[in-house]
């Protein structure tokens, strides 16, 4: 659905798309210099003196000492990289990593940089270091790669362009704002490492007997894999059987995942009767990943924790179907990860041109298990539960990732002023003007309207309101005015009391349509109700906003309708739990319908609950 609108009024065309009229599109090279890297032979290697930062020191944007490499040779200063140098990757075998980069710090400073890597030295190294993140750069790194070679020569750094502001103050503003969401992403990254740490610690000492859990004794049972579970390969289908059919757990399903439920399936493939019977799937069936490229990627389990309706398994993985009762369900996701087993499994494999296990040697695989299923269970619960928290921090992690990306697109490319333009300045007397509910609202919705639109899709009605209820939460404004309605709260004041109208009105919002979706578009005034909206309320509360950009109707609705039921229940004296917010739904004739929706289910209010806890506790 693809929407095609007027330039806005201070706006301009260039190549990389519309950008404010009073910034420029400058050559790339034209704000910094290119350096070229090291080359070296394979006899300058060494396990001492100089490292070389190569590709696989740039990881997720950061540094990484895992795979390091050192020369013993004279390394010229020219190769040395700089505290704020940007380093990218400029040629690789893999397309999608040419382009990544990181910015140097003070602890890397005084590394070599290898012949694949290129630096880009600037004064504003920290902007242009996002720049090299966003699409802005990334489609013309996209463009300029041939067919064969994956590289990014010195010619094309000198054609690749990049918009920028005006003033140093703006390029500061906007760099020190995506770097605060970076530290952001960067401070819950180490603490999801740091319980990971913890989980795995706990994992070795839980699942090898050497911590027992209070109330349970007795020895465990040390039992070969093939004791418990008989195996089957996977099927195998040309390519274009796949995309429609059944229900096909495939390799990645596997790796991504110690549980299996049917939502976690992705992958579908047609077949006959006959090949569903012989490569069904059941509830309680172990998964291992059958191959791989590296070793360490292949006997990964996963345990089907569902019945999966016609399901069957592919190629690159073996199931393991079980022959007795001896394990509970929850345990199988952990048992077969655990250290010990992962070390036989890799210990066993063979290579040729890939690493490979088969069901004869995971049956020979030793396991130790406890003599009673309830402690088991104890042990799985326990584990389960680092699973959710660490779920909860990685969910946290990616959406602030989504909302870096927001960030990015309306920053980058002046959609969103941080410094305002002196052009559109509101003087005292504009700043000042009444502020009437109507005219406010009008101010707020045409803001999150040209905020949240994009190039491809517009802003419908439903997403401006919960937007708006969010933002009010946010700002601690009053939310009595939201009625409960089908699709959450809603004010109908809003659209027939005023604050459409004048937004109509004032030219700052356009109604628009396409196909069967209606919704608004910025008008030619915009920028004098976001104007407005930066006067009277901030920034911040936008951009915190950003966090919502990528989240289904679904789950705003329900985060919006929980919300508005636990101010009812503050506001009654009564705490906010599964029980009174279902009941309070439940009592009102347009809500009640929602507890039979998928979207509220127990499971999703208390996430709903604890979400809302977070956000606004």
């Amino acid at each position: 659905m693809e929407l095609v609108t007027e330039v806005k009024k201070g706006f301009k065309k260039t190549e990389v798309g519309l950008i404010p009229e009073d910034w420029e599109l400058k050559n790339l090279t034209s704000v910094g210099e290119v350096l070229s890297g090291l080359t070296y032979k394979p006899i300058d290697v060494s396990d001492h003196g100089k490292l070389v930062l190569r590709s696989s020191n740039v990881q997720n944007g950061s540094l990484s000492y895992e795979d390091n490499v050192f020369v013993d040779m004279d390394v010229p200063s020219s190769v040395i990289v700089q505290e704020g140098d940007i380093l990218i990757c400029v040629r690789n075998g893999s397309k999608r990593l040419i382009g990544k980069s990181v910015v140097i710090d003070k602890s890397a400073e005084g590394h070599a940089f290898g012949a694949f890597m290129s630096v880009f030295r600037s004064q504003i190294s920290e902007l242009i270091h996002f720049l090299f993140q966003s699409d802005i750069v990334q489609e013309q790194i996209r463009e300029s790669l041939g067919a064969t070679i994956n590289q990014i020569t010195n010619k094309d750094f000198n054609r690749f362009v990049i918009p920028l502001p005006p003033t140093l103050k703006e390029q500061q503003a906007i760099a020190s704002a995506l770097s605060d969401v970076d530290e952001l992403i960067r401070s819950l990254e180490r603490f999801i490492e740091k319980k990971e740490a913890i989980k795995k610690g706990t994992m070795q000492q839980l699942l090898t007997g050497k911590k027992r859990l209070p109330g349970f004794d007795g020895e465990w049972e040390d039992i070969s894999i093939g004791d418990i579970l008989e195996f089957k390969n996977g099927l195998n289908k040309a390519k274009e059987y796949f995309g429609q059919g059944t229900p096909i757990i495939n390799y990645m399903d596997i790796f991504s995942n110690a549980g299996l439920t049917e939502s976690d399936i992705k992958g579908k493939v047609t077949l006959s009767k006959s090949e569903i019977r012989r490569f069904n799937v059941q509830k309680g069936d172990v998964f291992f990943t059958r191959t791989s490229e590296t070793v360490n990627e292949i006997g990964i389990s996963s345990v089907l924790e569902e019945n999966i309706e016609a399901g069957v398994f592919s190629g690159f993985i073996l199931r393991g179907r079980p022959i007795n009762n001896r394990l509970s369900l929850r345990f199988k996701r952990y048992c077969f990860r655990s250290e010990p087993v992962r070390k036989q499994i890799i210990g066993m494999a063979t290579y040729t041109t890939r690493a490979l296990t088969n069901g004869r040697q995971l049956s020979k695989v030793k396991l130790s298990i406890p003599p009673s299923k309830l402690e088991q269970e104890a042990i799985a619960q326990i584990l389960f539960d680092m699973d959710r928290e660490l779920q909860t921090l990685r969910q946290k992690r990616d959406k602030m990732r989504r909302v870096k990306e927001g960030m990015m697109q309306k920053l980058l490319t002046g959609k969103t002023r941080l410094v305002k333009p002196k052009t559109v300045q509101t003087n005292n007397t504009k700043s000042q003007r009444k502020r009437s509910w109507a005219y406010e609202e009008a101010v707020i919705i045409s803001t999150l309207i040209d905020r949240f639109n994009s190039d491809k899709f517009f802003l419908s009605r439903f997403r401006f309101v919960k937007y708006s209820y969010l933002l009010k939460r946010y700002k601690e404004m009053e939310v009595k005015d939201y009625l409960k309605k089908a699709a959450g709260p809603y004010n109908p004041q809003t659209r027939y009391g005023g604050p459409e109208r004048i937004a109509k009105d004032k030219n700052y919002i356009v109604p628009a349509t396409s196909g069967k979706y209606n919704g608004f578009v910025p008008g030619e005034n915009i920028e004098e109700a976001t104007g407005y909206f930066v006067d009277w309320f901030g920034t911040e509360v936008l951009d915190w906003l950003e966090q919502f950009r990528y989240t289904k109707n679904d789950e705003l609705e329900l985060l919006t309708t929980v919300d508005l039921a636990i101010q009812d229940l503050k506001e009654a004296g009564q705490s906010a739990s599964l029980e009174t917010v279902k009941r309070l739904i439940s009592d009102h004739k347009e809500w009640r319908p929602k507890l039979k929706r998928k979207a509220f289910s127990d499971k999703r209010i208390e996430y709903a609950i604890k979400e809302l806890n977070q956000l606004f506790n």
